[in-house]
């Protein structure tokens, strides 16, 4: 459906395609923060992904800028502390990641299925 050009800012409107999509399929979401931290109440420590960093606090409250990880070498349970950090700080920025910006699409699809989506 396309903006009444009669409106002076019709340019600036919203516009939708007719576009139909299929119902989304049922998944399985099993958390990986609750994985990870499983296993620190069990006593495994606390983010060993973080071992060898320099973090730095953005605010009191939320975000942390984390210097020192490659994140394409993070295994399943790093992956796992990666996401439990997140939930605790809500937002984290990584420095230095240009291997991770230099992987293609199938890649980053596999490697962000591990926080989320997985089909039955």
């Amino acid at each position: 459906m396309s903006p009444d050009p009669s409106y002076r800012y019709s340019a600036f409107l919203p516009a939708f395609d007719d576009v139909k999509f299929e119902p989304p399929t049922p998944f399985i979401h099993v958390d990986p923060a609750a994985r990870a931290l499983q296993l620190e109440h069990g006593g495994e420590g606390q983010l060993k992904y973080l071992s060898g960093t320099q973090i730095t606090t953005i605010t009191p409250a939320i975000g942390d800028e984390v210097i020192g990880v490659d994140l394409t070498s993070l295994d399943s349970s790093a992956r796992d502390q990666l996401a439990l950090h997140a939930a605790r700080r809500g937002v984290l920025v990584f420095r230095g990641q240009e291997a991770f910006l230099g992987k293609d699409a199938e890649w980053f699809k596999n490697w962000g299925n591990h926080f989320g989506r997985r089909e039955i």
